[in-house]
């Protein structure tokens, strides 16, 4: 390892080091309780998405406790390792220096590999096993070592349990394999094909799972991406590039999309590994950019599109001269800026953003309103403390490990508590927790003999409300409610 790699792998140790400790005083996300939930009730797969954020929170806890920390440091490193592969790839391409301490900053500074490093979600596991996967992609097709394929092979298993839209990286190597003249040859050899059975048998418990469940997952999911909701694509298609904008700072998601566009119109004369960091990254972002003209596109979504993009700018700014040298220096001042300003926000609420449009205040209020919901149970001992929605019940099991509880689930959306046992419920009286935009007092009378309304919480966070709960006290609950399509 030479001195450029050293100093590398310390900067990488000491941002995934900073990355645990910034995590350490943020409260769950509802998201993150949910995958706790989940990795408390292991399974071969879930409504929502594989099992791989489950296991990875099983084994992290398992490691470290229970705590934030405890749930999250696996995530930290995870991330740490996938951008040292990132960053083995980009030097195994370019041969540059100048290149990789770019790449080194970049991936650092990004914002989707920053917060994988701090939120566990499924694109925590994801981008690790997605970076190994396009690693040992160019290792095997590129640099011609045929037992990388089964290396190739096992990262896209695991890719694939960690998230469902790693169909779009296995089809767009797939598409690079068929379409590039040089490596459509590699087809014809066994090892190829034996990587993607490898990778559709680590697949197959979640498909087991799935074909014994009705498709429920994978049709949820087609249906929260694809489906045609209100016909406005130019406005969600507005509304997907301004995500995209705000994720990954205007001036890196412009030379990105810049540079993937100048490409593609030079194909011909692009090698092989530059068609390889095309495909690889255009591809899934143009699919995504299908999606988001359809219906919503959260942000986040096609982040890990940017992962071989960052390679290629990186390049760019390595090689920048003249004027470029000033965008560069853009791109860094608002990748640092953007950087600090979240990090500062979460921490101390320095900007007077408000609601949703901060979305740092996610991380609040959850500690004051469960103490509160703790005191009523005091109050109310016969009543056992229940959310209605998937998100208040994640966050009241992670608090008083009642992991085996469902969410109430009247009149919400389908999700994984659905398949956990509401036979214990039935009979008992139950603090029903609701969202306070959501209430749904009506529906709950369906399912109880009586329900009262007790109080509502209200939480602050320098004196802006940030969290806003019902209670109400049913009594008798008689099973199971039919959640809204």
């Amino acid at each position: 390892m030479d001195r450029d790699s050293r100093n590398i792998l310390l900067i990488i140790i000491l941002a995934t080091l900073f990355k645990a400790l910034f995590a350490v005083p943020l409260y769950l996300l509802d998201d993150e309780a949910y995958y706790w939930v989940w990795s408390r009730n292991l399974s071969l797969s879930y409504f929502d998405h594989p099992p791989m954020i489950a296991i990875l929170i099983r084994l992290s806890t398992t490691f470290f406790g229970d705590s934030f920390l405890g749930i999250r440091a696996l995530g930290a490193i995870a991330t740490g390792i996938g951008i040292w592969f990132g960053l083995d790839l980009t030097y195994r391409i370019y041969q540059d220096k100048k290149a990789l301490w770019n790449a080194t900053w970049l991936f650092l500074l990004a914002l989707p590999l920053f917060a994988a490093g701090i939120i566990m979600t499924p694109d925590t596991p994801m981008m690790l096993f997605i970076t190994l996967a396009l690693w040992s992609f160019y290792r095997a097709a590129f640099e011609m070592e045929n037992k990388y394929w089964w290396v190739c092979g096992i990262s896209f298993g695991l890719a694939l349990l960690s998230k469902y839209t790693v169909i779009l990286w296995l089809g767009s190597m797939f598409l690079l394999l068929v379409i590039d003249p040089h490596l459509r040859r590699q087809l014809r050899r066994p090892t190829p094909w034996l990587a993607g059975a490898i990778a559709l048998l680590l697949f197959s418990p979640v498909i087991y799972w799935n074909a014994t469940h009705d498709w429920v997952s994978f049709k949820f999911q087609l249906g929260h991406g694809l489906e045609l909701k209100d016909p406005r694509p130019l406005f969600y298609l507005g509304e997907y590039f301004a995500g995209q904008a705000g994720l990954m700072t205007p001036g890196v998601f412009l030379l990105i999309l810049a540079l993937w566009g100048k490409m593609t119109a030079n194909w011909k004369k692009l090698s092989g590994a530059e068609r390889f960091l095309l495909v690889s990254g255009f591809t899934p972002f143009l699919f995504f950019m299908y999606a988001g003209s359809r219906t919503h596109v959260e942000a986040n979504w096609p982040a890990l599109t940017y992962l071989t993009g960052i390679i290629i700018a990186a390049r760019w700014h390595a090689n920048a001269r003249g004027w470029q040298k000033w965008i560069k220096g853009i791109n860094y001042s608002f990748l640092i800026l953007f950087l600090l300003i979240i990090i500062v926000q979460a921490h101390f609420k320095v900007l007077p953003l408000k609601g949703k449009n901060d979305p740092t205040n996610r991380y609040y209020g959850w500690p004051g309103a469960l103490d509160q919901i703790e005191q009523l149970w005091h109050e109310y001992p016969q009543a056992m403390p229940v959310g209605n929605k998937y998100q208040i019940q994640s966050q009241i099991a992670y608090r008083f490990k009642t992991i085996s509880t469902p969410a109430l689930n009247i009149g919400g959306r389908s999700n994984h508590f659905e398949y956990f046992d509401y036979q214990p419920l039935i009979g008992r009286d139950i603090l029903i927790v609701s969202s306070e935009r959501n209430p749904r007092p009506a529906k709950f009378q369906a399912v109880f003999d009586s329900v009262n309304f007790l109080k509502t919480i209200t939480i602050y966070r320098n004196g802006e409300l940030v969290k806003k709960l019902q209670v109400y006290l049913g009594n008798n609950y008689h099973g199971k409610n039919e959640p809204d399509k």
